[in-house]
Protein backbone atom coordinates (compact mmCIF):
# COMPACT_ATOMS: atom_id res chain seq x y z
CA UNK A 1 0.00 0.00 0.00
CA UNK A 2 1.28 3.75 -0.99
CA UNK A 3 2.45 5.42 2.23
CA UNK A 4 1.63 8.57 0.24
CA UNK A 5 -2.00 7.29 -0.47
CA UNK A 6 -2.87 6.62 2.82
CA UNK A 7 -1.71 9.58 3.87
CA UNK A 8 -4.10 11.61 1.94
CA UNK A 9 -6.49 9.15 2.63
CA UNK A 10 -6.29 10.48 6.19
CA UNK A 11 -7.73 13.75 4.84
CA UNK A 12 -10.44 12.58 2.35
CA UNK A 13 -13.61 13.99 2.70
CA UNK A 14 -14.70 18.08 2.30
CA UNK A 15 -12.51 20.58 3.59
CA UNK A 16 -14.06 23.50 5.07
CA UNK A 17 -12.58 26.90 5.40
CA UNK A 18 -11.59 28.48 8.61
CA UNK A 19 -11.25 32.20 9.01
CA UNK A 20 -9.24 31.48 11.93
CA UNK A 21 -6.17 28.65 12.62
CA UNK A 22 -8.55 27.04 15.34
CA UNK A 23 -11.39 24.86 14.55
CA UNK A 24 -13.95 23.68 16.77
CA UNK A 25 -15.44 20.99 14.69
CA UNK A 26 -15.15 17.43 15.82
CA UNK A 27 -13.53 15.53 12.89
CA UNK A 28 -10.46 14.51 10.93
CA UNK A 29 -11.93 15.23 7.54
CA UNK A 30 -11.03 19.55 7.63
CA UNK A 31 -7.70 20.51 5.78
CA UNK A 32 -6.77 23.81 5.66
CA UNK A 33 -8.58 25.01 2.15
CA UNK A 34 -6.48 26.37 -0.64
CA UNK A 35 -9.29 28.41 -1.85
CA UNK A 36 -10.75 30.48 0.00
CA UNK A 37 -7.69 32.08 1.81
CA UNK A 38 -8.69 35.66 -0.03
CA UNK A 39 -12.68 35.01 0.33
CA UNK A 40 -12.70 38.34 2.35
CA UNK A 41 -10.88 40.38 -0.15
CA UNK A 42 -12.71 43.20 -1.33
CA UNK A 43 -11.16 42.97 -4.72
CA UNK A 44 -14.02 41.35 -6.89
CA UNK A 45 -11.77 39.94 -9.24
CA UNK A 46 -10.42 37.41 -6.71
CA UNK A 47 -13.73 35.20 -6.90
CA UNK A 48 -13.72 35.74 -10.80
CA UNK A 49 -10.87 34.33 -11.12
CA UNK A 50 -11.23 31.42 -8.69
CA UNK A 51 -14.53 30.57 -10.65
CA UNK A 52 -12.53 30.73 -13.93
CA UNK A 53 -9.99 27.79 -12.78
CA UNK A 54 -13.57 25.78 -12.94
CA UNK A 55 -14.48 26.41 -15.89
CA UNK A 56 -11.15 26.56 -18.10
CA UNK A 57 -8.13 25.62 -15.69
CA UNK A 58 -5.45 27.00 -18.55
CA UNK A 59 -7.95 30.29 -19.97
CA UNK A 60 -8.07 30.94 -16.26
CA UNK A 61 -4.28 30.48 -15.20
CA UNK A 62 -3.46 32.78 -18.05
CA UNK A 63 -5.68 35.33 -16.62
CA UNK A 64 -4.12 34.95 -13.26
CA UNK A 65 -0.83 35.39 -14.30
CA UNK A 66 -1.71 38.49 -16.61
CA UNK A 67 -3.13 40.10 -13.15
CA UNK A 68 -0.35 39.28 -11.30
CA UNK A 69 1.94 40.90 -13.90
CA UNK A 70 -0.40 43.79 -13.92
CA UNK A 71 0.39 44.07 -10.08
CA UNK A 72 -3.03 42.62 -8.76
CA UNK A 73 -0.73 41.72 -5.25
CA UNK A 74 -2.04 39.10 -3.11
CA UNK A 75 -5.30 37.98 -4.26
CA UNK A 76 -3.45 37.46 -7.68
CA UNK A 77 -0.67 35.91 -6.41
CA UNK A 78 -3.15 33.00 -4.23
CA UNK A 79 -5.14 32.64 -7.58
CA UNK A 80 -2.45 31.86 -9.74
CA UNK A 81 -1.58 29.56 -7.31
CA UNK A 82 -4.68 27.72 -7.40
CA UNK A 83 -4.26 27.74 -11.22
CA UNK A 84 -0.91 26.50 -10.81
CA UNK A 85 -2.79 23.16 -8.74
CA UNK A 86 -5.67 23.19 -11.25
CA UNK A 87 -3.36 22.63 -13.74
CA UNK A 88 -1.56 20.16 -12.38
CA UNK A 89 1.54 21.84 -11.16
CA UNK A 90 1.52 21.67 -7.52
CA UNK A 91 5.63 22.06 -6.85
CA UNK A 92 4.78 25.43 -9.00
CA UNK A 93 2.12 26.01 -6.73
CA UNK A 94 3.81 25.30 -3.57
CA UNK A 95 6.73 27.91 -4.47
CA UNK A 96 4.51 30.54 -5.14
CA UNK A 97 2.33 29.74 -2.07
CA UNK A 98 5.29 29.48 -0.17
CA UNK A 99 6.87 32.61 -1.55
CA UNK A 100 3.29 34.81 -0.49
CA UNK A 101 3.88 33.37 2.92
CA UNK A 102 7.09 35.02 3.32
CA UNK A 103 6.03 37.95 2.13
CA UNK A 104 3.10 38.25 3.89
CA UNK A 105 4.69 37.12 7.66
CA UNK A 106 5.37 40.48 9.10
CA UNK A 107 2.20 41.88 8.07
CA UNK A 108 -0.39 39.00 8.77
CA UNK A 109 1.26 36.34 10.78
CA UNK A 110 -2.35 34.73 10.56
CA UNK A 111 -2.35 34.31 6.63
CA UNK A 112 1.03 33.61 6.57
CA UNK A 113 0.61 30.33 8.59
CA UNK A 114 -2.26 29.30 6.30
CA UNK A 115 -0.12 29.84 3.22
CA UNK A 116 2.83 28.05 4.56
CA UNK A 117 0.67 25.21 5.36
CA UNK A 118 -1.00 25.57 1.70
CA UNK A 119 2.46 25.49 0.07
CA UNK A 120 3.05 22.04 2.59
CA UNK A 121 -0.05 20.44 1.33
CA UNK A 122 0.98 21.33 -2.28
CA UNK A 123 4.23 19.70 -2.14
CA UNK A 124 2.61 16.64 -0.75
CA UNK A 125 0.40 16.75 -3.77
CA UNK A 126 3.52 16.70 -5.54
CA UNK A 127 4.59 13.71 -4.04
CA UNK A 128 7.12 15.78 -2.56
CA UNK A 129 6.93 15.28 1.73
CA UNK A 130 10.29 16.61 2.16
CA UNK A 131 9.66 19.34 0.70
CA UNK A 132 6.81 20.09 2.44
CA UNK A 133 8.22 19.69 6.24
CA UNK A 134 9.88 23.14 5.44
CA UNK A 135 6.86 25.36 5.10
CA UNK A 136 4.80 23.01 7.78
CA UNK A 137 7.73 24.04 10.74
CA UNK A 138 7.52 27.62 9.34
CA UNK A 139 3.82 27.15 10.08
CA UNK A 140 3.79 25.87 13.73
CA UNK A 141 6.45 28.45 14.30
CA UNK A 142 3.58 30.71 14.14
CA UNK A 143 0.84 28.84 14.90
CA UNK A 144 1.70 26.11 17.02
CA UNK A 145 -0.99 25.36 18.77
CA UNK A 146 -3.07 25.05 15.74
CA UNK A 147 -5.98 22.27 15.39
CA UNK A 148 -5.97 22.65 12.18
CA UNK A 149 -1.98 22.54 11.63
CA UNK A 150 -2.53 19.59 13.30
CA UNK A 151 -5.16 17.70 10.43
CA UNK A 152 -2.78 18.84 7.84
CA UNK A 153 0.49 18.36 9.47
CA UNK A 154 -0.08 14.18 9.98
CA UNK A 155 -0.27 13.14 6.55
CA UNK A 156 2.87 15.48 5.52
CA UNK A 157 4.90 13.61 8.35
CA UNK A 158 3.42 10.30 7.44
CA UNK A 159 4.38 10.95 3.67
CA UNK A 160 8.44 11.97 4.59
CA UNK A 161 8.11 8.54 6.40
CA UNK A 162 8.48 10.41 10.10
CA UNK A 163 6.47 8.25 12.06
CA UNK A 164 7.16 9.22 15.41
CA UNK A 165 5.70 12.98 14.98
CA UNK A 166 2.99 11.83 13.06
CA UNK A 167 1.94 9.72 16.05
CA UNK A 168 2.51 12.76 18.04
CA UNK A 169 0.24 15.31 16.28
CA UNK A 170 -2.77 12.18 16.35
CA UNK A 171 -2.19 11.94 19.35
CA UNK A 172 -2.75 15.43 20.23
CA UNK A 173 -5.93 15.20 17.93
CA UNK A 174 -7.36 11.87 19.64
CA UNK A 175 -7.10 14.00 22.89
CA UNK A 176 -9.41 16.98 21.74
CA UNK A 177 -12.09 14.01 20.46
CA UNK A 178 -10.96 14.88 16.58
CA UNK A 179 -10.45 12.13 15.10
CA UNK A 180 -12.14 9.89 12.49
CA UNK A 181 -11.61 6.02 11.36
CA UNK A 182 -9.07 7.41 8.63
CA UNK A 183 -6.90 9.31 11.32
CA UNK A 184 -7.06 5.98 13.37
CA UNK A 185 -6.17 4.22 10.46
CA UNK A 186 -3.29 6.94 10.15
CA UNK A 187 -2.32 6.33 13.61
CA UNK A 188 -2.36 2.79 13.25
CA UNK A 189 -0.09 2.92 10.35
CA UNK A 190 2.60 4.70 12.16
CA UNK A 191 2.18 2.33 15.20
CA UNK A 192 2.90 -0.42 13.53
CA UNK A 193 6.15 1.13 11.98
CA UNK A 194 7.12 2.04 15.60
CA UNK A 195 6.88 -1.64 15.98
CA UNK A 196 3.90 -1.09 18.37
CA UNK A 197 1.80 -3.90 17.05
CA UNK A 198 -0.74 -3.69 19.57
CA UNK A 199 -1.12 -0.30 20.00
CA UNK A 200 -1.94 -0.70 15.63
CA UNK A 201 -4.23 -3.56 16.61
CA UNK A 202 -6.20 -1.43 18.71
CA UNK A 203 -6.44 1.73 16.89
CA UNK A 204 -7.48 -0.53 13.48
CA UNK A 205 -10.54 -1.75 15.60
CA UNK A 206 -11.21 1.57 16.93
CA UNK A 207 -11.02 2.59 13.35
CA UNK A 208 -13.21 -0.54 11.91
CA UNK A 209 -16.13 -0.07 14.46
CA UNK A 210 -16.47 3.49 13.26
CA UNK A 211 -16.00 2.27 9.66
CA UNK A 212 -16.51 -1.36 8.59
CA UNK A 213 -15.67 -0.59 5.12
CA UNK A 214 -12.82 1.21 5.45
CA UNK A 215 -10.24 -0.17 2.84
CA UNK A 216 -6.98 1.32 4.49
CA UNK A 217 -7.59 -0.16 7.60
CA UNK A 218 -8.86 -3.29 6.36
CA UNK A 219 -5.87 -4.15 4.50
CA UNK A 220 -3.62 -2.92 7.96
CA UNK A 221 -5.59 -5.57 9.51
CA UNK A 222 -4.55 -7.86 7.30
CA UNK A 223 -0.91 -6.93 7.53
CA UNK A 224 -1.47 -7.48 11.57
CA UNK A 225 -3.56 -10.34 11.17
CA UNK A 226 -0.17 -12.17 8.93
CA UNK A 227 1.87 -10.83 11.93
CA UNK A 228 0.07 -12.65 14.27
CA UNK A 229 -2.38 -10.50 15.59
CA UNK A 230 -6.49 -11.30 15.67
CA UNK A 231 -8.14 -8.46 15.21
CA UNK A 232 -11.70 -8.67 15.91
CA UNK A 233 -13.39 -4.62 16.37
CA UNK A 234 -16.23 -6.13 18.14
CA UNK A 235 -14.12 -8.38 20.69
CA UNK A 236 -10.99 -7.75 22.93
CA UNK A 237 -8.83 -9.09 20.17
Amino acid sequence: MSLLILAIAALSGPAVAQPEMASTTNTYDEAIDVRDSFAGEVDPRYGDCVAALDTDPEAGRAAALRWVTDGGGPPAIHCAALADLAMDLPRVGARRLYALAEDLREEDPGMAARLYAQSAQAWLAGDEPENALIPLEKAYGLAPRSPELHLMAAPVYAGAQRWGQTKRVLDLLESENRLNANGYTLRAKAKQMLADYEGAAADIRTALRQEPDNIDALIIRGELIQAGYRIDPWGEN
